[in-house]
């Protein structure tokens, strides 16, 4: 089975290139949609609320915008399962004999896990535009916005340790044009 991994920093452009992936319909994981199944979990949902009063983005936010460890904490709750949710899809997906799976995963580098992918895939698009992008987000401020990208590495770094890079300054068809005919190419290799 081939895994072609997605990562890039906020704004970069991930979900357009994960839009090819749909579109071919492959199997995705996506690292976003996962953390919110996981912080639905009565659990994790008892930690949360104890700590911020309510569960939603903006309880947390609250928190976090007075207390940035809350991050570091909020992480060590989340990874484990995190972690689990992504090695049994592709375990899943071995033993069902899938020739290629996409992971979406911003944190790839970070976590380690470039390892499990055949193909790095990283969105490239300026730095303003990409700053512009976050910060039209609901809610997204300045500090947020450092908050978060403190916990990452920098976008210009994802983009250089990435196999291939995909712009997305462009329109979306050509990027989308371009990470089909790379999916396409893992497919004839699989």
């Amino acid at each position: 089975m081939r895994v072609v991994a997605v990562t890039g920093a906020m704004g970069a452009g991930k979900s357009t290139l994960m839009a090819a992936a749909r579109e071919l319909r492959l199997p995705v994981f996506c690292s976003d949609k996962t953390i919110r199944r996981i912080r639905a979990l009565p659990a994790l949902q008892a930690k949360i609320l104890a700590r911020t009063g309510g569960i939603s983005r903006a309880d947390i936010w609250r928190v976090l915008d007075e207390d940035a460890t809350f991050l570091d904490l909020l992480e060590r709750w989340t990874y484990p399962f995190f972690l689990r949710a992504l090695f049994r899809f592709v375990a899943r997906h071995e033993r069902l004999g899938t020739p290629l799976v996409v992971l979406e995963i911003p944190l790839l580098f970070e976590l380690g896990l470039d390892g499990m992918a055949d193909v790095v895939v990283s969105p490239r698009v300026a730095e303003e535009t990409r700053r512009a992008r976050v910060l039209s987000r609901p809610g997204m401020t300045e500090a947020r916005m450092a908050l978060l990208e403190a916990h990452q590495w920098p976008a210009e770094k994802k983009a250089v340790a990435a196999d291939v890079q995909v712009p997305t300054d462009c329109s979306p068809q050509e990027s989308l044009h371009i990470m089909k005919n790379i999916l396409v190419r893992e497919l004839q290799d699989a």
